[in-house]
């Protein structure tokens, strides 16, 4: 689940500059914000996810352990739904304009 996760936010990250090449329009400036930041949240949200999930295992009783996969989830779920109540401020706040260059 690890690898599937870090894999999958490689994969919407390295979307970014696909759309960076394309004819800039408000909406392409829009959707590689929101592709690079959620990739970045799920990439690096399922190493540290992997980080807390291991310190918390180690540091609670067996018998009081949870499920591993439980609290994976629900850290990555967390870390994710931070990264898009941010962006949905964000982009209500900030239109971000599509500049041409010469």
């Amino acid at each position: 689940l690890l690898l599937l996760l870090i894999i999958l936010g490689a994969i919407i990250s390295c979307l970014t500059p696909i759309l960076l090449v394309l004819q800039p329009t408000e909406a392409s400036c829009q959707i590689s914000f929101w592709l690079w930041g959620i990739g970045f949240s799920v990439y690096f949200g399922a190493l540290l996810a992997r980080l807390i999930t291991m310190w918390r295992y180690y540091q609670e009783d067996e018998s009081n352990a949870k499920s591993v996969k439980v609290l994976f989830l629900s850290t990555v779920g967390t870390l994710l739904l931070v990264e898009i109540i941010l962006l949905v401020v964000w982009t209500s706040i900030k239109i971000n304009k599509p500049v041409q260059f010469r």
